[in-house]
């Protein structure tokens, strides 16, 4: 508890708010009714309300054309969208590394995201809409986030097809690069994984990353239904990127305000050729129907919450 405090303390002193605030939580929740957490952590909600706020309403005021942040989910193609509308809507990209941790825990890096404000630039990264998150872009100014999912049962499936593909071009790498990325592959699943039939790794991956998938969309559902955020968001769907392009991209233009006569973007399909060669995934909308074994989607549409189902329209 005492190592907590005095990082949170750190933080606050550099003004990491969203930090602060969730060491403060965890400290209280080792030791509730700890005193001098509580007294911290009114100290950062004071400095918060007097301090930070007024500086974002200074900040934000003349923001006509404000950043872009594209809070992407993994295997949602987030990547090849913010290169398309960084190049038919004309938006320098921001070159800022916006996050730092575990991907499951990534945090914002607070000066990092002021760059971002300040520049007016678009940037994707694979961002959670945890609490100290969302309250770290709340105090930053930023005046509109962008989030992009995807069905969790596709990308649960598309991604365990990348990390064994992965997997299987490390093992034979010698090199320090490749010995790095075998670990870092390695870490999302227990010891053994990639040696199983791949039955049994959808078995595995049904129960290790498809909750932290449902997650990713579920938060960012959630915040848009939360007023203590000032900030727009707009939330937009692979299958949407996919079955209506145009009508996407509009969408994204009409959000940020971006002048158009016409929508640039490409009506017809991208082709696998085109895309970056980093990618291997084939942009299938439900490939996880022909893959899983019957129980395996039984079991995943029954984990499925009901409130995604209906509001991004992911069939069972």
């Amino acid at each position: 508890v005492e190592t907590l405090l005095i990082r949170a303390r750190q933080w606050s002193l550099q003004k990491h708010v969203g930090q602060a605030i969730s060491d403060c939580e965890t400290a209280l929740a080792h030791a509730p009714g700890h005193a001098a957490a509580l007294d911290l952590l009114c100290g950062i909600n004071e400095l918060l309300t007097t301090v930070l706020k007024p500086q974002v309403e200074t900040r934000t005021a003349d923001q006509s054309n404000p950043s872009i942040l594209l809070a992407g989910q993994s295997a949602s193609a987030s990547v090849y969208i913010c290169g398309e509308v960084q190049k038919y809507a004309e938006v320098p990209p921001a070159w800022v590394h916006l996050t730092a941790g575990d991907y499951y825990d990534a945090k914002i890096v607070r000066n990092q995201l002021d760059e971002l404000v300040e520049c007016r630039g678009i940037k994707t990264c694979h961002l959670f809409a945890s609490h100290e998150n969302l309250l770290c872009l709340e105090v930053s100014g930023i005046r509109k986030v962008w989030a992009h999912v995807r069905d969790p049962r596709q990308v649960t499936l598309s991604m365990l097809k990348y990390w064994t593909m992965r997997h299987s071009a490390c093992v034979g790498d010698s090199s320090k690069e490749g010995e790095y990325e075998r670990r870092l592959i390695e870490s999302f699943f227990p010891p053994g994984f990639y040696e199983l039939p791949f039955e049994q790794q959808i078995d595995e991956a049904l129960k290790s990353y498809y909750p932290h998938a449902m997650a990713f969309s579920s938060q960012w559902l959630a915040a848009t239904e939360d007023p203590q955020w000032s900030f727009e968001i707009l939330l937009t769907t692979f299958e949407q990127f996919k079955m209506e392009r145009v009508v996407f991209y509009q969408r994204v233009l009409d959000f940020y305000n971006l002048d158009y006569e016409q929508s640039p973007f490409p009506e017809q399909e991208v082709r696998e050729e085109e895309q970056s060669v980093t990618y291997y995934r084939k942009g299938q909308l439900d490939e996880f129907r022909s893959v899983f074994s019957p129980e395996q989607l039984e079991r995943a549409n029954a984990m499925l919450p009901p409130e995604l189902r209906e509001y991004f329209k992911w069939s069972l």
